[in-house]
């Protein structure tokens, strides 16, 4: 796939960044379809989407893989989401054979995500490659000064899941059928 163009709708057409008054508006309001372009970019992983470029020529959404083809750093409007796999999680996992990914977003703030691995959750085994629990942390909790009195190290959030998460199942929407239109490279892909 190397595009998708979304029904016409009415939008604001400016450069990214640039800054609009309600005076502004009406004569940058267009309507037309929305495009936006695919990259595929990392010679070693070729299916991976390495950018998203939008029709001003923005580019809102650009992804850098490690050397298994995870994605290590997502760029948001330029600012990085970093991704570190298997860290070692400052609590006690809820399952042993749990791995746990970090996230540290274009703010610093850090989470990490306990998901289940290969054997699955506590319920019969069910819930494999699932989310099990996502720990934020705060700044005390990262060691810096606490920004308010009382402030815990860390917010939790825990899901048990009954199903295989990454089992492959058939999905249809009924609401987007006909809306969207999709481009692909023509046959032979490179």
């Amino acid at each position: 796939m190397v595009g998708i163009v979304t029904p016409v709708t009415e939008f604001a057409d400016i450069a990214a960044g640039q800054e609009i008054t309600d005076r502004d508006l009406p004569n940058v309001l267009v309507t037309q379809p929305r495009t936006m372009t695919l990259a595929y970019g990392d010679e070693r992983f070729p299916s991976h989407i390495t950018a998203i470029t939008d029709q001003r020529g923005a580019t809102p959404d650009a992804r850098i893989y490690d050397e298994q083809g995870r994605v290590e750093t997502a760029l948001i409007n330029n600012k990085p989401v970093q991704y570190l796999y298997n860290v070692d999680l400052s609590l006690p996992k809820l399952e042993e054979t749990n791995m746990v990914t970090r996230t540290v977003d274009r703010e610093g703030n850090v989470t990490d995500h306990e998901i289940h691995g290969a054997p699955g959750g506590p319920v019969q085994g069910k819930g494999r490659f699932g989310l099990r629990r996502r720990v934020t942390w705060t700044e005390r909790g990262k060691g810096n000064a606490p920004l308010r009195a009382g402030e815990p190290a860390y917010w939790e959030q825990r899901w048990l899941h009954d199903c295989d998460c990454l089992s492959p199942q058939k999905f249809t929407s009924h609401t987007a059928r006909g809306r969207y239109r999709l481009e692909f490279f023509p046959l032979p892909q490179p």
